[in-house]
């Protein structure tokens, strides 16, 4: 028997639609031009050439870790930051001048030395 169709919609070449006695949608395109996959920025599976989201592919656990570059721990698989960072501080007593582990009347005077000096 014939079907009549009244078309709902269209995206990125997924067409729905309702028959008679049925509901169904379809695919209009052929090889790479229907991406079907997760079009969530902040999902682990995150796919920017995806024009059909399937929003039930997304995955939002497993790829946190820490983002910020810069992190003695950075990790580039890690999509979501969890505030596991860890920075490497290369002078951990900054105000120790000359280096001898203390702050003294030394580094005072390093300090009154380079005072007004153009860097």
């Amino acid at each position: 028997s014939e079907i009549t169709w009244t078309v709902l919609g269209a995206f990125g070449g997924l067409v729905s639609g309702t028959g008679d006695l049925s509901t169904v949608t379809f695919n209009v395109g052929t090889g790479d031009q229907c991406v079907v996959g997760c079009d969530i920025s902040c999902a682990c599976n995150y796919d920017a050439a995806v024009n059909i989201s399937d929003v039930e592919q997304c995955v939002f656990s497993g790829c946190e870790g820490c983002t910020y570059e810069d992190a003695s721990n950075y990790d580039a698989s890690s999509i979501s930051d969890d505030g596991s960072c860890t920075f490497d501080i290369a002078n951990p007593c900054p105000a120790d001048l000359n280096g001898d582990g203390t702050i003294t009347a030394t580094d005072l005077l390093i300090f009154l030395g380079a005072f007004g000096t153009t860097c």
